[in-house]
């Protein structure tokens, strides 16, 4: 690996850097987060030594959730946690990255899980989030509306896309 470049990986509060393996170990997440909101459930950042970026990650929905939908968003983000590497000075500064967005599915209240990979040229790092979606209203937990929602297909994640009236 040229020893000039180290790639870093954000999610929620963690940041993966440098690593020279091929496949990371699993990171594991949870998150509580509103019904039918969307919520930033993870960033990922690629940078070097001086925290300049080195591109976007390619970012893979492995299991997509059942309960909601996920997408990537293009934009700035702020790295706080290192997972590898010594790109500690880089920590808080923003620079290009992903942010990871969820909704869970009108009115829905419990639980949902969702897999991921980040991947770069040097790593592929998995993440599996368990989100709790409460309710927002007086839905009581597990429930949903009748409309049955299409699901997400395993494959490249998503871009987000705005909602135009």
């Amino acid at each position: 690996m040229n020893r000039a470049v180290a790639a870093g990986i954000v999610v929620t509060a963690a940041v993966l850097v440098g690593a020279a393996c091929a496949q990371a170990e699993t990171a594991y997440l949870r998150r509580t987060v509103p019904s039918d909101t969307e919520t930033m459930i993870g960033i990922g950042a690629r940078f070097d030594k001086a925290c300049r970026s080195v591109g976007l990650f390619e970012v893979l929905l492995d299991e997509p959730p059942q309960h909601g939908s996920v997408c990537m968003l293009a934009g700035s983000v702020r790295p706080t946690r290192l997972f590898a590497g010594s790109g500690t000075k880089c920590l808080g500064q923003p620079m290009p990255g992903v942010q990871i967005m969820y909704r869970s599915d009108p009115g829905y209240a419990g639980r949902d899980t969702l897999r991921y990979t980040l991947k770069s040229p040097r790593i592929s790092k998995p993440h599996q989030f368990t989100i709790e979606v409460r309710a927002t209203s007086k839905i009581e937990g597990g429930r949903r509306l009748d409309v049955e929602q299409p699901r997400q297909s395993p494959g490249p994640m998503p871009t987000c896309v705005a909602l135009t009236s």
